[in-house]
């Protein structure tokens, strides 16, 4: 009220002062007075109403700024209240700081305020500000909000990026980043996180991959601000061999084996046929003496022409390896019960003999390719000591053209039996290469050249063959009465014994040591292998002469051998005119003694099948031989039957009957011996293979087998196509004897023709009747 009696003391002064001077206010001044005193009363009215209601603070409604405010850019403050006596400014007080905001609109007692501002001129530091935006009326009051946000907002500077290249398909990846609120660094990589850590002052990381790859490097601050880089990764740029072998499909197991090549980062056409030699080889890599020869050629980075050419050879000979050993092992997983344990170590130690012998350098021949794979069955399956004089010979052997490969010719055998029952003879190659390589060099240490001999290559292949059968692996085989094994010393001796025995008696029978000849006798395979084998097998047993006694196992062989050989001898000097005297007959050729054999075994029970086998019955032959015995033969020739067509068409069957008829001579030794031993130890001695024809029933007084050798192709023809309609009963290896004549065998009642495999129970049917 003191405020309003001055305003009215101040009003009536004035006008006072004013008529002084001569204005003219008294007639106005009851009006003039009455309006003031009117105005006083209004102004002190609302000055009492309004007084009173300033007393409250502006109400803030609204506040909007940026909570994010990037180095160099604005920030943009507006704040909105009510109030109706708004103060001309806002102050924004922030980390001790003032900033004033000006008015900047007012209608219907809301008001704004607004400023922009670049909060870099007030801070220099990037970072949180935080503090208060106040809004005072004119009377004092005042309201406030907090206020926070971000400012001078930098991201992270990725100022240089490298990409070292420390290893095949290994990258390391270093990165200059400069923020002094950095809150990490990281590679995305095909969708996965890599986080780089820091390394004297720069960050890397490492990471590893296998192709071209496109990578994103982040670096991200504490305010969530960030930067990135694209980079790639171009890996076959930098390792043009490993990837173009990845490309071509090579199991990255192996990579390390081009690896080093890479280290130029670059690939020239040695290089990319090595890798293609690697591909191309990729199952054999699991056999480490070649995986290890590989990385060994590669480790200087460089591959030469003559690398190459010696990697190429050995990928050959390995890849032979592999493939003959596993064949090997399936065929005696599937016949009979020879195994391969674990075949990639036998790969293995064949692979490192092989390199041992120098076929890297020298391209093994298959055949020398298959005597390394045996040899090493022999020595790692079969535990055979490794004899490296030996084996190196035998390789020089299968490396000759065209006769080293029927020198390691040790694949299966079949004889065929009527019945559909087959029988497959499974040959140990591991165990026969062995021998064969031991043989070869003690052929070769008593003086015999033997490479300068291939053409008897495949006779003595065939030799070791029927000897380790007859030895070793025949189920009642030397072995089965005196036991004996591949090192045995006696073993060896008898060998060899019948090697000089052989040798020596090259002028008949089967040329065994001529092995185009052979081809050309035998051009079936299977055939020439049986009938080859058959002249090997060594025999069980025999009966001593001299001691009246039968003997068997190594030295029952060793007295069969010596012997044949004496009667070999002995026949010889007889042949072809000699004769033996008849206790009866008085002097008669032994073919006369042979005619009696087969006279013989017509007259008991088997007249039809005498009838075949010579056109006359067995009194008949009888009388003949009987009245004309020095010249019967120009009185049964006539008959053409199968005896006689062998006789007029096969030189050396006069030889057998000659040979025959002398071991039947009239002496004191009992018919089983004769059938038995003598009469096939000693056609088998003169180059014939030999083996026993059964029938059944056995006639009475008859035999129930009888020997049979082997005829030539030629011959077997020959009687085919002069008997057409005859049953020839021929068994597989060409084998031939009385017990051949299957239509007079029949006649005569016999189910059942057979031969046995030797030394087994096996029985090869001819012919069988229900």
């Amino acid at each position: 009220m003191e405020t309003l009696q001055n305003e009215i003391k101040f009003t009536t002064r004035f006008f006072k002062e004013e008529n002084r001077k001569g204005k003219k206010f008294t007639s106005e001044l009851p009006i003039i007075i009455g309006g003031a005193i009117v105005a006083l009363i209004g102004g002190a009215l609302a000055y009492m109403f309004l007084g009173k209601r300033d007393q409250d603070a502006p109400q803030i409604d609204k506040l909007d700024f940026r909570d994010r405010v990037e180095r160099g850019q604005s920030q943009s403050i507006l704040v909105c209240a009510k109030e109706q006596n708004p103060s001309e400014y806002a102050t924004l007080k922030l980390n001790g700081t003032s900033i004033e905001l000006p008015l900047s609109e007012r209608s219907n007692g809301e008001v704004c305020y607004s400023s922009s501002f670049d909060p870099s001129k007030y801070f220099s530091r990037e970072g949180a500000v935080s503090g208060q935006l106040i809004l005072t009326d004119k009377f004092g009051n005042s309201a406030s909000k907090d206020i926070s946000f971000l400012v001078n907002l930098e991201a992270p500077k990725i100022e240089d990026v490298k990409i070292d290249r420390l290893d095949v398909g290994k990258y390391k990846i270093l990165a200059d980043v400069k923020d002094e609120n950095l809150k990490d660094v990281y590679v995305i990589l095909d969708s996965n996180k890599i986080p780089l850590s820091q390394e004297n002052g720069r960050f890397s990381g490492i990471i590893e991959t296998l192709k071209d790859l496109n990578f994103t490097l982040f670096a991200n601050d504490k305010f969530n601000t960030s930067s990135t880089y694209q980079g790639k990764i171009e890996f076959s740029r930098d390792n043009p061999n490993v990837a173009y072998a990845l490309q071509r499909g090579l199991n990255r197991t192996y990579i390390y084996l081009i690896a080093p090549l890479d280290n130029d980062r670059m690939q020239d056409l040695n290089e990319k046929n090595f890798v293609d030699l690697i591909v191309n080889n990729s199952r054999i890599l699991v056999v480490s003496t070649f995986s290890n020869y590989l990385r060994e050629k590669a480790s200087d980075g460089v591959i030469i022409g003559e690398e190459f050419r010696y990697a190429s050879n050995f990928a050959s000979l390995v890849n032979g390896i592999y493939g003959a050993i596993y064949d090997v092992k399936s065929f005696y997983e599937n016949n009979g019960n020879l195994r391969i344990r674990d075949p990639i170590k036998t790969i293995d130690y064949s692979s490192g003999l092989g390199l041992r012998l120098g076929f890297d350098r020298e391209l093994a021949r298959n055949a020398t390719v298959k005597a390394i794979a045996y040899y090493g069955i022999a020595v790692v399956d079969r535990k055979l000591p490794e004899n490296f004089d030996e084996i190196s010979l035998l390789t020089k052997a299968t490396q000759i053209d065209k006769y080293g490969d029927r020198l390691i010719k040790f694949s299966p055998m079949t004889s065929n039996s009527s019945d559909g029952n087959n029988y497959v003879y499974v040959i140990d190659a591991g165990k026969s290469t062995w021998v064969l390589a031991k043989h070869l060099k003690m052929l070769n240490d008593s003086g015999f050249d033997i490479l300068n001999h291939p053409e008897i290559f495949y006779g003595l292949n065939r030799k070791v063959a029927g000897n380790v059968y007859s030895l070793f692996d025949a189920d009642y085989g030397i072995k089965y009465y005196d036991y004996t094994y591949p090192t045995d010393k006696r073993a060896w001796d008898l060998m060899m014994l019948e090697w000089n025995l052989r040798f020596n008696q090259r002028e008949r029978g089967i040329p065994w040591w001529d092995s185009d000849l052979l081809e050309k006798i035998y051009p079936d395979e299977n055939t020439r292998d049986l009938a080859l084998f058959h002249l090997f097998l060594l025999p069980v047993g025999t009966y001593d002469m001299e001691s009246g006694k039968k003997v068997i196992g190594i030295e029952g062989a060793k007295i069969a051998l010596l012997q044949a050989a004496k009667e070999y001898e002995a026949i010889k000097k007889l042949y072809p005119n000699g004769s033996v005297k008849d206790p009866i007959w008085g002097n008669v050729s032994p073919r006369w003694e042979y005619y009696s054999w087969v006279e013989d075994r017509g007259m008991n029970g088997l007249e039809n099948t005498h009838i075949e086998y010579v056109g006359l019955k067995p009194l008949e032959l009888w009388k003949i031989i009987t009245t004309h015995i020095n010249d019967y033969w120009e009185y049964i020739r006539s008959y053409e039957r199968i005896d006689q067509y062998l006789s007029n068409n096969w030189k050396d069957w006069d030889w057998i009957k000659f040979a025959v008829g002398y071991e039947f001579r009239p002496i004191h030794i009992t018919e089983d011996v004769r059938i038995n031993f003598l009469v096939p130890q000693v056609l088998q001695y003169a180059g014939n293979p030999v083996t026993f024809i059964h029938i059944e029933p056995t006639p009475l007084g008859g035999w129930p087998y009888e020997w049979a050798i082997s005829l030539p192709t030629e011959v077997i023809n020959g009687l085919k196509e002069k008997f057409p309609d005859a049953k020839l009963l021929i068994g597989s290896g060409n084998f031939f004897g009385l017990y051949s004549c299957g239509d007079g065998l029949e006649k005569d009642g016999i189910k059942e023709v057979y031969m046995y495999a030797p030394y087994t129970t096996q029985r090869i049917y001819l012919m069988k009747k229900p």
